[in-house]
């Protein structure tokens, strides 16, 4: 078996971060990766050498670092932690009457981005509500259990009252509209 040296040991620890790539992220733990080394994954290598260190950890917030682990098992549990956290988002949204000069798409995509804060009572009282199809257009009915009403109630108006009057020829948002943004 041929022992690499302690640079190139380095060299491979250490996950490049350029302008539009990652590299040196490809999984080595398999025979063959590096020519005459046995890479294979072993328990007892893994228990050895795999190290949880945390930086901060508190009620809503951690922040830690896998030593000693391949990076496509890191991003793995990257993966599954992102899936268990529980999250609420605007998924489907109906607008009444939209007179602002945001498109009713923008605004619903805006809509979904918001973060949303909430508790686990909260989430369980919730029903799902399932969107209609053409097969089953009476599959669920927005209602209290499924549907959370938001109104933003405000008007975008063109400035014509007193000084506030836009000149003719303007162009800037600020100067022609109240509540343009």
């Amino acid at each position: 078996m041929v022992t690499p040296s302690q640079e190139e040991l380095e060299r491979r620890r250490i996950v490049g971060i350029n302008a539009e790539t990652v590299t040196h992220v490809t999984s080595t733990d398999f025979p063959g990766h590096w020519p005459g080394e046995d890479h294979s994954w072993n328990l007892e290598h893994f228990k050895k050498n795999f190290k949880v260190q945390f930086h901060t950890n508190a009620q809503h917030d951690a922040s830690f670092s896998l030593i000693g682990l391949d990076a496509s098992v890191a991003n793995a549990f990257r993966r599954i932690l992102i899936a268990e956290v529980p999250t609420l988002a605007i998924e489907d949204v109906f607008i009444y009457n939209n007179t602002s000069i945001i498109q009713d798409e923008v605004l619903s995509h805006r809509l979904g981005l918001v973060p949303l804060k909430g508790n686990r009572e909260g989430l369980n009282w919730m029903k799902w509500y399932k969107k209609p199809t053409d097969d089953d257009p009476r599959s669920s009915t927005p209602s209290d259990y499924n549907t959370i009403v938001l109104m933003l109630n405000i008007n975008c108006t063109w400035k014509e009252k007193g000084l506030e009057k836009a000149i003719a020829g303007e162009t800037d948002p600020s100067k022609l509209y109240n509540n343009h943004n």
